[in-house]
């Protein structure tokens, strides 16, 4: 920081320093004295942090500073991490240097160590760190191609070890147990759970990869083909197959040989590809449409849905969900993680940042409101996940964009533009509103009490009524029962009560 051939002298802003010493007190007040003295007027903020742990113990300094690192980059998001190797012990050397080549420090960040001025070639004092391995988790946290699948959450790429809540840690271990078995995983959950992130996840953590696809894994929503299209892109076809196959095509079953086969909105597949999908599973074979010759592929076969379980098993064949759900994997909704919020905030700014082309200095403006806008995430019940993360980052941008708007108000506004139902209508009394809120699984509207105080009455007799003649209709509808109560908790005569509520 100090040195004049150094390329961090004067642009350092903040440095942390960790310390072990029981007399750190006396090193580290003549420690900062010489930044000082050196610096001048362009020294950084001086931050020292107590690492109790056992200086040449490899297991608890790496437990300690992927603890920390988490907490650098929350307090120090988006900008370069320039982890200085020299200090310390051999075994913290060797942590660093560990945690970087597996992927564990989250970009951006540089490691390098110092030289003394007779050790060195060049006149800078730096050498940089990079030993080079190639491993899954570097190459997930790298970015991409465009996704071939609809899940906004694909783009926000994280460690794993960044989130904070147990489900969702317990979610990524799981699916590394399941990952290095050649088994079928279904994956499901909520719409913008971020289900393909964890599917590119899960085979970037197994054996069933192959490097030369990783630009563009074999992926693809099957809801972006009807007929003999979806046919054509996982199984290839032959010339004259079908009408428009003007030339042989081979299919993603031929790419994910000896990898993994991503089928998102597989509730989406026809009955015909189902059947002819079994065989594919069952025995590692496939004929392309319009061929009469059997070709193999050892592909390890991962499906998604965000239907509910007995949606699916109205439109996927019996056989056919039981051959692809041997291994299940439910990916957590936004609020029931709401601790990991934070962290997937600002991943979700930057990642929309990039797409809206966004200046950074805005960036670094919005995330002085991060509390504000935490708050109300963590209180809001986010029905579409990442989705209304992106929605709220773009409302944000789009205010903070409008003359004379500061940003904590650009912020409050596009809160609500953006925590608004775009088809609320006003002319719904305030039992219906209450009611289209509740089965949408979003904050009533702030306007609704502009129609009075909130008639709770009204609302639960609306709801009673519907119970009512619901558990009718399935009365009338089940074989052999005649009695509603039968079905349900409450007697024949409260439900008849209930019909006549007002």
């Amino acid at each position: 920081m100090c040195d004049p051939d150094s390329p961090y002298r004067g642009v350092v802003e903040d440095a942390v320093i960790y310390y072990n010493s029981l007399d750190h007190r006396s090193i580290n007040e003549r420690l900062e004295t010489e930044i000082r003295n050196r610096s001048r007027d362009d020294g950084p903020t001086l931050d020292f942090r107590h690492l109790p742990v056992n200086p040449i113990n490899h297991k608890e300094i790496f437990e300690a500073l992927r603890s920390e690192l988490q907490e650098l980059r929350d307090e120090f998001a988006g900008r370069e991490l320039a982890i200085h190797l020299s200090p310390g012990t051999a075994a913290a050397h060797t942590v660093w240097v560990l945690l970087a080549e597996t992927g564990l420090i989250e970009s951006p960040f540089r490691l390098f160590q110092t030289l003394k001025r007779s050790d060195r070639t060049s006149g800078s004092p730096i050498q940089p760190v990079e030993i080079g391995l190639d491993t899954p988790l570097q190459s997930f946290q790298e970015p991409t191609s465009t996704p071939s699948v609809s899940d906004e959450g694909s783009e926000v790429r994280l460690n794993p070890s960044a989130y904070r809540s147990s489900l969702r840690r317990e979610t990524f271990e799981k699916a590394l147990r399941y990952a290095q078995l050649n088994v079928p995983i279904l994956i499901y959950g909520e719409r913008g759970t971020g289900k393909s992130q964890l599917a590119d996840w899960i085979r970037l953590n197994s054996p069933y990869r192959r490097p030369e696809n990783d630009e563009s894994p074999p992926k693809v929503a099957c809801g972006q083909f009807t007929g003999d299209l979806v046919r054509s892109e996982i199984f290839g076809h032959r010339k004259g197959a079908f009408t428009g196959a003007t030339s042989d095509r081979d299919g993603l079953l031929k790419i994910a040989d000896e990898d993994t086969l991503f089928l998102d909105e597989i509730g989406d597949l026809s009955q015909k590809v189902q059947r002819l999908l079994i065989r594919a599973v069952e025995n590692k074979e496939y004929t392309p449409h319009g061929a009469d010759e059997v070709l193999e592929s050892d592909f390890r076969l991962i499906t998604a849905t965000n239907l509910p379980w007995h949606e699916l098993e109205e439109v996927l064949a019996a056989d056919f969900l039981d051959r692809i759900s041997y291994f299940t994997i439910r990916v957590p909704s936004l609020r029931d993680t709401p601790e990991d919020l934070p962290v997937l905030w600002k991943r979700v700014l930057q990642v929309a940042a990039d797409r809206a082309q966004v200046q950074s200095s805005l960036v670094e403006k919005i995330l002085e409101n991060q509390e504000l806008i935490t708050d109300r995430l963590q209180n809001h019940p986010l029905p579409g996940n990442f989705r209304d993360l992106f929605s709220l980052a773009y409302h944000i941008f789009a205010e903070a964009g409008a003359e004379d708007t500061g940003v904590e108000s650009a912020v409050r506004t596009a809160m609500e533009e953006s925590f608004s139902h775009p088809k609320e209508d006003q002319s719904f009394d305030q039992t219906e509103r209450i009611r289209r809120s509740f089965g949408d699984s979003r904050p009533l509207p702030t306007g609704l009490l502009e129609q009075g105080d909130i008639d709770t009455t009204a609302a639960l007799n609306r709801l009673r009524r519907y119970l009512a003649e619901e558990i009718r209709r399935l009365t009338s509808e089940k074989e052999g029962v005649s009695d509603p109560s039968a079905i349900c908790d409450v007697t024949r005569r409260s439900l008849q009560k209930w019909s006549d509520l007002k």
